[in-house]
């Protein structure tokens, strides 16, 4: 059987595997594999039993937003219990440690409170009717100068945009 980049895969001899997303078919019969138990794998598509896995059961979250590298760049993949345990030692009571709310919760918490005040429906209508578009541009600057989640150059591109008129 062939597999395609991206594929969502089982090895049929060895379910404790889990599954697994195909990284790259290589050239003949090898294929390697990003399993969420153990990590990436290669195998002989000539030997090892492999089944596609379809709809519901081939999606899993850090499988759905793996990165794949570009041809002839490498990723160090580390498995979930990895990714748990690196979490865990940074915030040993979890999601509820202190310095964990302190240094990345408190501060998207209260962002959030803002924006949600900001862009509330009635207020941003309120706004559009009295073409108070500036101020709308301006608020929206805030937040996004507030988020880490976007890319300094996306940043500035958005406000070179808000920014004409």
């Amino acid at each position: 059987m062939s597999f395609m980049k991206n594929d969502i895969v089982m090895h049929a001899d060895m379910p404790q595997l889990g599954i697994g997303k195909v990284l790259e078919h290589a050239m003949g019969d090898k294929v390697r594999i990003f399993f969420l138990t153990v990590g990436e794998k290669k195998f002989d598509t000539n030997f090892a039993k492999l089944v596609k896995v379809e709809g519901d059961q081939a999606h899993h979250p850090l499988l759905d937003n793996l990165k794949i590298p570009e041809r002839g760049k490498k990723i160090e993949y580390r498995r979930m219990e990895e990714l748990i345990q690196a979490f865990l030692e940074m915030a040993p009571d979890g999601f509820q440690d202190t310095q964990y709310q302190e240094k990345f919760r408190t501060k998207k918490v209260e962002l959030h409170r803002q924006i949600v005040e900001w862009f509330e429906k009635e207020r941003l209508q309120s706004q559009l009717a009295e073409k108070k578009f500036s101020e709308i541009c301006q608020e929206a600057l805030e937040a996004v100068d507030k988020i880490n989640l976007i890319a300094p150059t996306e940043k500035k591109v958005l406000k070179a945009a808000l920014s004409e008129e």
